[in-house]
This record gives C-alpha cells, sequence and structure tokens, in this order.
C-alpha cells in the first residue's frame, strides 16, 4: 500500500492497476498479419518524391509515405509494418528494403547490449517478417541483404544502358575538374 498526501493529511491507497485477460474465445485486437490502418493516422502530407521502382500514386506508394512520417516520428515498429506492406505491392523497392533494416536496427533510444540482447532471435531465420519480435537482426539483416541486391541490380541495368544512370551523368565525369595546372585552392597559380 502507497501513502500519498495531499498536503494536510496522509492518503492511503492501493495502486489502481487491473489487468483481465482477453476471453479464451475472443478474437485478438489485431492481426498482425494484416497491414496497418494508415487512413486513421495523420502525421500530415510530407513525402520523399522520387523513389527508384514505386509506383507515383496508389496503396503501395501510401504505406511508404506513411512508413517515413512513422519512422521520422520514431513509430519504427508501424513504419517496419508500413513498409512491408508497401514491399506487397513493389517488390523491387530498394529503400523500403532499406527502411525496414533501419526500423529493426539500433537507434538512439535502443542502443548497445540492451539491443543485441533482446533483438536476438535466432528462431526467426525462416519466419514471416510480421511474425518476428520487434527488432529484429534476423529482419534488419534479410532486408538490408535484400535492398543492397537490388541496388546492385539497379546498378547492373544502369551500365548495360551505356553507363548513364537516370541523372544522364557517367561514373567518373565530374562537371568540377580542375586543370592539371590547378593547386589546391583552384586558382591556377
Amino acid at each position: 500500500m502507497s501513502t500519498f498526501t495531499n498536503g494536510h493529511q496522509p492518503i492511503n491507497c492501493l495502486p489502481a492497476w487491473s489487468y483481465r485477460p482477453p476471453h479464451p474465445g475472443s478474437k485478438p485486437m489485431f492481426d498482425p498479419l494484416a497491414p496497418p490502418d494508415i487512413d486513421s493516422i495523420d502525421l500530415g502530407d510530407y513525402v520523399r518524391k522520387e523513389v527508384t521502382n514505386l509506383e507515383e500514386k496508389g496503396r503501395g506508394r501510401d504505406f511508404f509515405d506513411m512508413g517515413l512520417r512513422l519512422m521520422l516520428s520514431y513509430q519504427h515498429e508501424l513504419a517496419a509494418r508500413c513498409f512491408i506492406s508497401c514491399l506487397e505491392t513493389n517488390k523491387y523497392c530498394a529503400l523500403a528494403h532499406g527502411f525496414v533494416a533501419l526500423c529493426h536496427a539500433p537507434n538512439y533510444n535502443f542502443k548497445g547490449e540492451a539491443y543485441y540482447e533482446s533483438a536476438h532471435h535466432p528462431g526467426e531465420e525462416e519466419m514471416d517478417d510480421l511474425l518476428c519480435v520487434f527488432p529484429s537482426q534476423q529482419v534488419a539483416d534479410r532486408h538490408s541483404k535484400k535492398g543492397v541486391d537490388l541496388l546492385e541490380e539497379i546498378r547492373k541495368l544502369n551500365r548495360s544502358d551505356g553507363g548513364a544512370g537516370s541523372r544522364g551523368g557517367k561514373k567518373g565525369k565530374s562537371k568540377n575538374k580542375r586543370s592539371k595546372h590547378s593547386n589546391s585552392k583552384g586558382n591556377g597559380a
């Protein structure tokens, strides 16, 4: 029993905690495999305008944009679920894979030994991402590898197109090349 004062006399009370487990036949509060309900969340309208392998409009884009807003709001678990929902319709979006990995990775609130002890779940190598305990090193590793593999594929495609990327430049070419006679300050003396 705790004792508090209201300024004049002590007040004795028990902590107000009453947990009732769900009824054995009841449905779960949410389905972990179902996509998150992003229509009920209002975090503004911030979007990343250019994202490779993501349609400009559509449900996958909505999940990506909401995942980005949630991630920037430090709601990493729900953000990861949004990015995974985005990947269901846009499986070649490397940035979505990278953001899933980032959401499951250590951050300033959850770092060091605490992260590595609680995020290592050896039995999750073959589990569905949404069924893994959050955060999961296995999910982070899986998606970071997928993202890197997709970037390598994009790089190979760009090389087969003559080396020009989407911005029209070639690797190794620079607009601001110094002449071979310029000094470190670039004034040619």
